[in-house]
């Protein structure tokens, strides 16, 4: 039953982590490292905080 919980809280950060990764023009396979127990979902955040956005290109993004 562990093991189940696990799994279903860790898709409940997968799946909005896919669609944000979409959304900005990244490859969404990077939501993927939310499943890694401990720091996987600092992992998943940090391209997203240290990356430019392709999909704004070279404007900013809007505030």
């Amino acid at each position: 039953m562990d093991i189940i919980s696990l799994a279903l809280s860790g898709l409940l950060f997968v799946w909005p982590l896919w669609k944000i990764y979409e959304r900005v023009g990244m490859k969404p396979y990077y939501a993927l490292l939310a499943l890694l127990p401990g720091v996987g979902l600092l992992l998943a955040l940090l391209p997203l905080a240290v990356s430019a956005w392709p999909a704004y290109g070279e404007t900013e993004p809007p505030k």
